[in-house]
């Protein structure tokens, strides 16, 4: 009962949010020029917006994103010095899989800001930022299934939704073209976060439970933090590191929503910029400690949360209320 609850009560936050859309948008603002192509963007004209410091912003982000980008495909085409394990229903599947897709989440990431500087957010854009959203999608999906993607199957629905997703940003007029792009990618932005905190929890408290069950590191292999590199260490608390992967969610999300909510602000867009130059050391930095650092243990155990069908329907209608609630809040704000 409680499960079936849990669900009519989502469906229901939903459905009346839906209903708390406004029939018409109102005044919709008109749709700024790209300064290289000259195609209309995502985007009404900027308030007091300086190219030069926007410009600066975006290229800081692009060298910040360049540069992860070359350390974790260094770092994770390397074998590991320490491995590490997800664990589900008895089943421990390295995260070897997890760290070369998170590799180049990261790659394509910078690759759809470079498109971004030339092309700005539109249309023509869309094919490359829509890759971004894929892979995101496709580290939910690892994570769903213990570490790895069971059926060539996935890689069907995966292209399946690029399409789709592409033609859907093509047929849309302004601003439904742009408010379809927001909310997908909200709802993979959210998912992400809600993935990564119960992951961390779970994995925390299942470690109390099964200490007994893993041998420690013998004397030869415990290395003492204070001896070595703070930064570049060999050795973890397990499992905080799960943390950077929780703080680069968020950091991209707020960064992503002040853009969503203030269209018209330059210093939303430059929140946006500067959440990039945040977020993505912080993914690199978690495939380096991944795969560079020793627990307590001799085996790093991450444990994956319980994929009942009751839970996934839940996790999802949730991302899918936060990502709509976002852009609901968004066209509130622009009626002021």
């Amino acid at each position: 009962m409680g499960s079936i609850t849990s669900i009519v009560s989502l469906l229901l936050i939903l459905v009346l949010l839906l209903i708390s859309f406004p029939k018409e948008l109102g005044e919709i603002p008109e749709q700024d020029i790209s300064r290289w192509t000259h195609y209309p963007t995502w985007h009404p004209e900027l308030i007091d917006y300086n190219y030069e410091i926007s410009d600066a912003l975006v290229l800081l982000a692009i060298i910040v994103t360049t540069i992860s980008s070359y350390l974790v495909l260094r770092w994770s085409s390397t074998p590991p010095n320490y491995k590490t394990y997800f664990y589900k229903d008895g089943t421990t599947t390295p995260t070897t899989a997890f760290i070369f897709i998170l590799s180049y989440y990261i790659l394509l990431t910078g690759f759809a800001e470079i498109t971004y500087w030339v092309f700005d957010v539109g249309k023509l854009w869309s094919v490359t930022g829509l890759l971004h959203n894929t892979l995101e999608i496709v580290i939910l999906l690892l994570l769903h299934n213990g570490g790895k993607l069971k059926s060539n199957l996935t890689f069907a629905w995966l292209g399946g939704f690029v399409l789709f997703g592409t033609i859907l940003s093509m047929k849309l007029s302004w601003p439904y073209d742009g408010i379809w792009f927001k909310i997908q990618g909200l709802c993979s932005d959210y998912a992400l976060i809600i993935q990564f905190i119960r992951i961390y929890f779970i994995t925390r408290k299942n470690l109390c439970e099964a200490i007994d069950e893993q041998l420690p590191l013998n004397n030869n292999e415990q290395t003492i933090s204070s001896q070595i590199d703070e930064f570049f260490p060999n050795s973890i608390s397990h499992p905080d590191q799960l943390i950077l992967l929780i703080l680069a969610s968020i950091v991209h999300v707020i960064g992503n929503l002040a853009n969503s909510i203030w269209i018209r602000s330059t210093l939303a867009f430059q929140i946006f910029q500067l959440s990039y130059v945040v977020t993505w050391p912080l993914y690199a930095y978690y495939i380096y400690v991944d795969t560079h650092c020793a627990g307590e243990f001799q085996q790093k155990r991450i444990y994956l949360p319980d994929t009942k069908p009751w839970k996934v329907i839940c996790v999802t209608l949730i991302t899918i209320i936060l990502s709509i609630g976002s852009i609901r809040f968004a066209i509130f704000v622009q009626s002021l």
